[in-house]
């Protein structure tokens, strides 16, 4: 007899499973275990459009390769990451004034494409908690001293010392990376359910991003994810100080949305793709406090796609 009613019981609560009565949450953390390896592309396409409709297009795409060589007892997983391919081109529409207000922009307008494959083949650490926080980015500094050393020219020697400050930095690759792995979480969810995160646009402009994801569905093999979110200045933001002026930004507003596929097994991403728009206005305060304040209304767009292949 106990034993058909612990049957009937199993049986009811299977059924109420499958019938979407009972919810089954499951944490969204990072299950990365050490000798997992994958390749990372990361495409990036972004415009700023000015007052006189002079516009700046960055196009990118970096690959890297990764391994997991470690997982502690709290799970934060130890990862290195080689430069695997790096490509970045500039297009200026109109006049180039725009470009001195960007300041994240100024070292593409004129670089030497023969700096990227200095950087081919040189790894670096990250490690990364199971909730997706960036904790430390390791061995950048390193990369960029070694290049250095080997360096003669010493026009080059400054555009290297641009490239690393403005793309490869440790505050920049950590601000990508998190960027793209914001929404892991150590909370909880299921289908339906909803999650906050803060997120920067990029690391050398202070716009923000409030996303909120929501896991879609869950299939065979994979969850889906969406995001929803909205820009804003970025509340601690400073002037930006450019030669005999600053610079800083005002009234930011805007918009993002994405997808994002995760592995079911090991929460890995396979894609990602995010779209953001936002306006404002930059505001120029020249030295000479007579002259007063300039704002310079400004439009800009992004779209990032991730892939990741397991190696």
């Amino acid at each position: 007899m106990k034993k058909k009613l612990v049957f009937l019981i199993l049986m009811v609560y299977l059924c109420n499973i499958l019938s979407g009565c009972v919810k089954i949450s499951k944490k969204m953390t990072l299950r990365l275990k050490k000798g997992e390896a994958f390749r990372m592309q990361i495409d990036g396409d972004r415009s700023f459009r000015g007052p006189s409709n002079e516009t700046i297009e960055l196009k990118s795409r970096e690959s890297f390769l990764c391994n997991v060589i470690s997982v502690n007892d709290a799970k934060d997983m130890e990862i290195k990451v080689t430069f695997d391919s790096i490509n970045f081109n500039t297009n200026i529409k109109g006049k180039e004034d725009l470009k001195k207000y960007l300041s994240d922009t100024e070292m593409f307008l004129e670089q030497d494409k023969s700096i990227y494959s200095k950087f081919i083949g040189k790894s670096f650490k990250v490690k990364i908690s199971e909730s997706g926080k960036v904790e430390k980015v390791m061995g950048i500094d390193n990369i960029g001293n070694d290049i250095l050393k080997n360096e003669e020219d010493n026009n080059k020697k400054e555009l290297i010392k641009n490239f690393i400050k403005k793309e490869f930095s440790e505050e920049v690759l950590e601000s990508k990376l998190q960027r793209i792995i914001a929404f892991y979480s150590d909370k909880k969810i299921d289908v339906g359910d909803e999650w906050d995160k803060t997120n920067k646009v990029l690391a050398n402009i202070p716009v923000d991003v409030d996303d909120k994801y929501t896991l879609k569905e869950r299939k065979e093999g994979t969850s889906d994810i969406i995001i929803d979110g909205k820009i804003k200045k970025r509340e601690s933001a400073k002037p930006i100080k450019n030669d005999d002026m600053e610079i800083s930004y005002e009234d930011i507003k805007g918009k993002e949305k994405g997808t994002i596929v995760i592995e079911k097994e090991n929460r890995m991403i396979k894609t990602e793709e995010i779209e953001s728009e936002y306006e404002g206005k930059v505001k120029i305060m020249l030295k000479d406090p007579s002259k007063g304040a300039e704002y310079i209304p400004i439009f800009a767009k992004e779209k990032i796609v991730v892939n990741v292949l397991k190696q």
